[in-house]
């Protein structure tokens, strides 16, 4: 299977921050012309990048042949990650049903692209929310995350 690149998309027009002081907008992957959950899809974007950013620190750091999950906060949605050499990583993009797990894509990455993506995507939204002066607990936690993996570069 050939190795392909993953982005992670974050649309920074799409997003708002709720009552609670959740920001909500665009955030999907799309690997070529493959979109998951799809394009366009909405969800808890500072949630889902602080889960993934600590996901992608602990493959860097974990064995061979662990998993992870990459959750999204909506539907029945996830990606699953399992650590196939120092360097790669296969992905499952995964929906769950009542009774079952309904795989609908896969395909192997480097755990660096898929980092690279991961960060390149919470820099994008980090200099969106600054601009839009926006604090959280959630926000500060990304972006001391985002900064701790920047540094291990």
């Amino acid at each position: 299977m050939l190795l392909k690149d993953i982005e992670v998309v974050v649309n920074t027009n799409s997003i708002f921050m709720n009552t609670s002081r959740n920001v909500i907008g665009e955030i999907y992957l799309k690997i070529g012309d493959f979109f998951f959950p799809e394009e366009g899809w909405n969800d808890f974007v500072v949630v889902i990048l602080g889960w993934w950013q600590k996901n992608i620190m602990n493959i860097k750091n974990d064995r061979i042949g662990t998993v992870y999950e990459f959750d999204f906060m909506d539907g029945p949605w996830f990606m699953k990650g399992k650590k196939i050499s120092e360097h790669t990583i296969g992905l499952e993009f995964v929906r769950n049903k009542s009774d079952s797990q309904q795989i609908v894509f896969t395909c192997l990455c480097q755990v660096a692209q898929l980092q690279q993506s991961i960060l390149n995507a919470t820099e994008k939204l980090l200099i969106e929310l600054k601009s839009r002066k926006w604090h959280s607990d959630d926000i500060e936690e990304l972006d001391k995350i985002w900064r701790l993996l920047q540094s291990l570069n």
